[in-house]
C-alpha cells in the first residue's frame, strides 16, 4: 500500500507540475503576441516625415536573362546571370493620409554595372549580357508605421535601364543582338528609419521586370531576351 501511495504521489506532483509548466507557457505565448500585436499596431507618425527629399542609394543588383532561339524545335534556349553594383540619387515627396499612414512619390537616376561576360551557352553561341550603365524609375511608395520613427512600406512603378544582349552564333547568320533603352516594371518593399527630423536612412528591395525583347537573325530565325533585375540596396535621405 505504501508503494501505491508513493506511486500516486508522484503522479500528483508531475501532473501539478506539468500544469504550472503549461499555464506558464501559455502566460508566456500570450504576452509574446501581446507585444507583438502592439508593435506592429498603427503608431501615429512624426509630422516631420511630411515634405520633400533628396538622397542617395548604394546596392548590389541580381539580374537574369534567357533566350529563347528559335532554331530546329528552340534547342537554343539558356540563362545567363549578371551581377554588380548600382548608385543612384534619389528625390521624393511624403504625405501622411491618417494614423500611421503615409503615401508619397519617388524617382531614382543612376548608374548600374551588371554583367555576365562572353559565355558559351549552345552548339557553338556565345553570349554576354549587359544591364547599364544608366537606370531609373519612377514609383509610388506606401508606408505604414510600427513605430512614430519607423515605417515599413511598399514601392511600385516604372523601371528603365540600358540592356545589351548579344550572342554569337557559330555562323554570322544566327547572331541574336538586342541593345537600348528597355522600360519595366518596379515592385519592392523595405523599412526606413528616421533619426532625426532631417535625416532617414533605409534598406529596401527591388524586381525590376523589363518583358519580352524580340527579333530575327539574318537567318529569319526568331529569337528573344527576357531580362530582370533584383536590386538590395541601402540609403540616406535629407529633407529640404
Amino acid at each position: 500500500m505504501s508503494g501505491k501511495r508513493v506511486l500516486c504521489g508522484v503522479l500528483a506532483f508531475l501532473c501539478v507540475s506539468g500544469s504550472s509548466a503549461g499555464a506558464e507557457e501559455v502566460n508566456r505565448l500570450g504576452k509574446t503576441s501581446r507585444e507583438l500585436v502592439a508593435f506592429f499596431a498603427p503608431k501615429p507618425a512624426a509630422t516631420s516625415w511630411v515634405g520633400r527629399y533628396i538622397g542617395a542609394t548604394l546596392g548590389w543588383a541580381f539580374g537574369s536573362s534567357t533566350q529563347h532561339y528559335n532554331r530546329a524545335g528552340d534547342h537554343g534556349t539558356a540563362t545567363l546571370e549578371p551581377d554588380g553594383p548600382a548608385a543612384a540619387v534619389t528625390l521624393g515627396q511624403n504625405w501622411l493620409v491618417g494614423d500611421g499612414l503615409m503615401l508619397g512619390v519617388e524617382g531614382d537616376l543612376g548608374l548600374l554595372n551588371a554583367s555576365q561576360p562572353a559565355t558559351p551557352v549552345y552548339d557553338g553561341h556565345v553570349w554576354s549580357s549587359q544591364m547599364g550603365p544608366v537606370y531609373a524609375t519612377a514609383r509610388g511608395r506606401a508606408g505604414y508605421f510600427v513605430q512614430d520613427d519607423t515605417m515599413l512600406f511598399l514601392t511600385g512603378g516604372l523601371a528603365i535601364t540600358s540592356i545589351d544582349d548579344t550572342s554569337i552564333g557559330n555562323t554570322e547568320g544566327e547572331t541574336a543582338i538586342k541593345r537600348g533603352l528597355r522600360a519595366g516594371l518596379a515592385l519592392g518593399g523595405g523599412v526606413e528609419y528616421q533619426w532625426d527630423p532631417q535625416w532617414t536612412v533605409r534598406a529596401e528591395y527591388m524586381h525590376m521586370d523589363f518583358g519580352t525583347a524580340s527579333g530575327h537573325s539574318a537567318n529569319d530565325e526568331a529569337f528573344s531576351f527576357e531580362p530582370t533585375l533584383g536590386l538590395w540596396r541601402i540609403g540616406a535621405s535629407m529633407k529640404f
